[in-house]
């Protein structure tokens, strides 16, 4: 059963979730399935059921068992599209059950953009990619109706979410039946191995990381003790004496240059390499107390809690991504909360952030947003929400016109239903939002 347009709204959102940023790899057909290939962090596959009575749509992290039949249009759209990134996934309601991907590169300097649009109405189903002025179709295309407005739902009413990993499992069993795929091999999941082997695998990439370390350590000992400061030197003096080359000095000696020239480049590299080895010794002294703190944490049992902290916290990652200039809020331990210092940092952190983290803004009132980092399908306490509801009044109104006792709405949702509006700075949209309320202290 065709799904209807809330409904690929939903899926669309989750698409846009696991495939932004992505970049095309492949494009092929066999004349009725549609194959887009992109990898981000790993291979990943958009399958596109374009027959004329039940057209769909499904994602697929195993690659698909359809066979490659040139077409003008998937020909069209290697040649415009492929390495271009996904930028956005979208549902043109006025039309109906018509999808949108917008593919772009990523660097200005080279501004190429790819634009698809896929028709998944049975009994006109259409695919068109539209690049460099001309636009290609799947086949001939026919005029659609406008859809009525009040047949279109408004754009903060979203349905029960569904299982669309498991939606696009069922669909891909029913167009190949004899590629059974289970549910993690699709959601790119492995069964847990047993906690104690999954243990024993965990503390052997802790102890490899060990000996990466120790590799390091020893290869910045060799090479501090070349003592290249010390023997450019010592050249360089001998070289104001004699142009008599001392055997153990003549692989520093370059033949093509006058002694002059290479007295002073003897003194250039001597101080070259004095600044070089300040920030090796640096290194060298890091290196050693982490692989003395790892060895510690390995001896006493805590070698988990070692290595939990050496990754740092998502938001650490997050914020060296966005580098952008933020406040944060601690609580709890467990939950990291930030808020830009302006409406570019907060779309700048937005951008980056995962699309589980959770988004947070005042309803009624100007100002800041402020995103939590937790893990993934991790519940949030209310009491957690409040908190935050509570700092983002204090940074969005200020302390001198807080009152004690006056209740706030805020809202919250998911960041992957917030999207920053073109052309103005700060604005965003969202949907699936729930909201709660709290009082000022």
């Amino acid at each position: 059963m065709a799904l209807s347009v809330n409904q690929l709204k939903n899926y669309c959102l989750w698409l846009e979730s696991q495939l932004q940023g992505a970049q095309l790899q492949d494009v092929w057909t066999d004349g009725e399935i549609l194959v887009m290939e992109f990898y981000l962090q790993r291979s990943s596959w958009l399958c596109i059921d374009l027959r004329s009575q039940n057209p769909d749509l499904a994602f697929l992290l195993k690659k698909p068992r359809i066979k490659k039949k040139p077409k003008p249009t998937t020909l069209f759209l290697s040649a415009h599209g492929k390495n271009l990134r996904l930028k956005e996934i979208k549902v043109d309601e006025a039309r109906g059950r018509v999808v949108l991907f917008e593919l772009s590169a990523l660097v200005a300097e080279s501004p190429r953009e790819c634009h698809c649009e896929c028709f998944l109405i049975p009994k006109n189903v259409n695919f068109s990619v539209r690049a460099d002025g001309k636009n290609i179709f799947w086949s001939k295309p026919r005029e659609l109706p406008t859809q009525r407005i009040s047949e279109v739902s408004p754009a903060t009413t979203i349905e029960p979410d569904r299982d669309w990993q498991q939606y696009s499992l069922d669909w891909n069993q029913q167009f190949s039946p004899e590629d059974k795929i289970s549910a993690g091999a699709l959601t790119g999941e492995t069964r847990a191995p047993p906690s104690s082997a999954a243990e024993e695998n965990a503390k052997k990439v802790f102890i490899q990381q060990i000996e990466k370390k120790q590799k390091a350590v020893e290869g910045i000992q060799k090479q501090l003790a070349q003592n290249s400061v010390v023997r450019y030197f010592e050249l360089g003096e001998h070289l104001k004496q004699s142009s008599i080359i001392p055997e153990h000095l003549k692989d520093l000696y370059d033949s093509r240059l006058s002694v002059a020239e290479n007295r002073e480049r003897c003194f250039q590299k001597a101080k070259s390499f004095r600044r070089k080895a300040e920030g090796t010794e640096k290194r060298l002294a890091e290196l050693q107390k982490d692989i003395e703190q790892r060895g510690q944490a390995l001896n006493e049992g805590n070698w988990q809690k070692q290595m939990i902290s050496a990754k740092g916290s998502p938001a650490q990652a997050v914020l060296k991504k966005a580098q952008a200039k933020t406040r944060k809020l601690v609580i709890e331990e467990n939950f990291e909360v930030v808020i830009g210092k302006s409406a570019r940092d907060n779309i700048a952190i937005l951008r980056q952030a995962r699309p589980w983290d959770l988004w947070f803004h005042l309803r009624d009132y100007p100002g800041a947003h402020a995103i939590l980092f937790r893990e993934k399908n991790k519940n949030v306490p209310e009491s957690v929400f409040v908190k935050v509801g509570e700092w983002l009044v204090k940074e969005s109104l200020g302390k001198k016109q807080i009152s004690a006792g006056i209740k706030y709405i805020a809202i919250v949702t998911e960041c992957r239903f917030v999207k920053p509006v073109k052309g103005s700075a700060g604005l965003v949209t969202f949907q699936n939002e729930r909201s709660f309320s709290f009082a000022s202290n």
